[in-house]
């Protein structure tokens, strides 16, 4: 494991929140990255392969994650032609095939919060593509006065029959916009009181703006090719709230 495998705890405790949360939002997404396989080609490797929400529609070849409970949930679900799951962190894994197309979809490099963290995963990404071969993610944006604004404010995220999903961030470096991510999820009884509140641990995030991560990509030796504001491909201006990236190995 790699320097983010303090995070491996953390999201072993979210996988059944993620997956119930998925199974409520339509990000729009699945799609994207279902094309990029038939574009991009194959070995396709999903990187933080989760639950495998993504992974159901998009069909990777191998699918990577540092969550064994997450890992077991995508074994539960993609039970018809399965990729290779491996248990590994995004900075030290190692392939015995280099891919073709390694994507990372859900935001997953927002919770890699440090610079030279971030760097260390895209140059071990390019360890393991091919040449010519291709990187895609997307994640998330804002701005300073957004994110104060909405600075421990707790809001209903998504809800489920029998719960609900409360979300609140927590700015911890305004400079760097670096928050923590809090999270709480009610039961409900039978007539819709609640009845069990449980904290999830808190996550950190970064949102990195569109020229750090401009810069991480080319300092770990990729080969910017596009970037997008959202997953038609629409161009990435100011107030996007998605960055979608795609880079290749030279």
């Amino acid at each position: 494991m790699g320097k983010t495998e303090n995070l491996a705890g953390e999201f072993d405790q979210w996988a059944d929140v993620l997956l119930r949360w998925s199974s409520v939002t339509d990000r729009g997404d699945t799609e994207f990255y279902r094309r990029a396989v038939l574009d991009y080609g194959r070995p396709a490797v999903e990187l933080g392969i989760g639950s495998g929400r993504v992974a159901q529609v998009a069909q990777p070849d191998i699918g990577l994650d540092f969550s064994t409970t997450s890992l077991q949930r995508c074994a539960d679900l993609l039970v018809t032609n399965p990729p290779v799951l491996v248990h590994a962190d995004i900075a030290t894994y190692l392939l015995d095939q280099p891919a073709r197309l390694s994507y990372a979809p859900q935001n997953t490099f927002n919770h890699i919060v440090q610079a030279d963290e971030r760097v260390d995963c895209f140059r071990n990404v390019a360890r393991n593509t091919e040449r010519g071969g291709y990187l895609l993610f997307d994640a998330f944006l804002t701005d300073r006065r957004t994110l104060r604004r909405y600075n421990r404010v707790e809001v209903a995220q998504a809800r489920g029959a029998g719960w609900v999903l409360y979300l609140s961030e927590e700015v911890v470096d305004d400079d760097s916009m670096l928050s923590v991510y809090h999270a709480v999820l009610e039961e409900l009884d039978q007539n819709g009181v609640m009845a069990r509140r449980t904290h999830l641990p808190p996550l950190p995030r970064a949102y990195v703006p569109p020229h750090r991560f401009a810069h991480e990509l080319t300092l770990a030796g990729w080969q910017i090719r596009s970037a997008w504001g959202d997953f038609t491909k629409g161009p990435l201006t100011d107030g996007c709230e998605r960055q979608v990236w795609l880079a290749q190995k030279p």
